[in-house]
């Protein structure tokens, strides 16, 4: 993986991982909460993190070099286990390698207050979760549009976490798998990058498309996160 140290640094505040909290002989950092039948795992840096009541944390705690699927083996011997999610985190910076991809044939250009009919019109297209998922709104940082002629057929934007340019997309059903997402992603990469900034993608494991373009643009998996809940 290629990035700077600060970029680094960055994303371990972004997941409130202490290297001083890392005991000696465990990959293990714990942040333990009550939380109501729901467990959330982390890996990034070879390190791992447990979101979970304190009495799970434990459990986990004892064993060394812990992952999530260690994890979540442990925790289904001691608990009935009702649904995981999965979900992959990837970053980069000015220094990362990637694959940057444009779809001949795809008009992009900034959405403005004029477009918020059609954009909402292509939201309705979508699955509700698409939709919450992918975040676009017209507040957020450069939202824009990929046309096919005249016709809406994708939306990407990006939000500000904490110094981390995130970046949402949202593509037509009916124009998925032919380079739209991939095209509107590259786009709000190159921007972030030449604003200096750590970009983040995050897709669920689940999510094909979402999948797709972060494996088409050879984006740096940096984190993965599953989230259980119990019965």
């Amino acid at each position: 993986m290629f990035m700077r140290d600060s970029s680094i640094e960055l994303i371990r505040k972004h997941f409130c991982l202490e290297t001083e909290k890392i005991e000696k002989g465990t990959n293990i950092v714990g942040f333990s909460e009550q939380l109501n039948k729901e467990i959330m795992l982390f890996e990034l840096f070879k390190n791992f993190i447990i979101y979970s009541d304190i009495d799970i944390f434990n459990i986990i705690k004892k064993n060394k070099r812990m992952n999530i699927e260690k994890a979540t083996k442990i925790i289904g011997k001691e608990h009935e286990i009702v649904e995981t999610t999965d979900e992959k985190y990837y970053f980069l910076d000015g220094e990362s390698k990637w694959n940057p991809q444009d779809m001949e044939g795809l008009e992009i250009r900034n959405l403005q207050t004029s477009d918020q009919k059609a954009i909402d019109a292509l939201k309705k297209k979508c699955k509700e979760n698409e939709v919450d998922l992918g975040q676009v709104n017209l507040g957020d940082i450069l939202p824009i549009g990929g046309y096919i002629g005249n016709k809406l057929v994708g939306i990407a934007s990006i939000l500000d976490i904490n110094g981390i340019y995130d970046i949402g997309v949202i593509v037509h059903p009916q124009f998925r798998n032919r380079g739209v997402g991939r095209s509107l992603v590259t786009h709000l990469i190159a921007y972030s990058l030449l604003e200096n900034k750590l970009v983040r993608y995050l897709t669920m494991v689940k999510n094909g498309p979402s999948m797709g373009i972060a494996k088409s643009l050879n984006l740096p998996e940096v984190v993965k996160y599953r989230k259980i809940k119990l019965k």
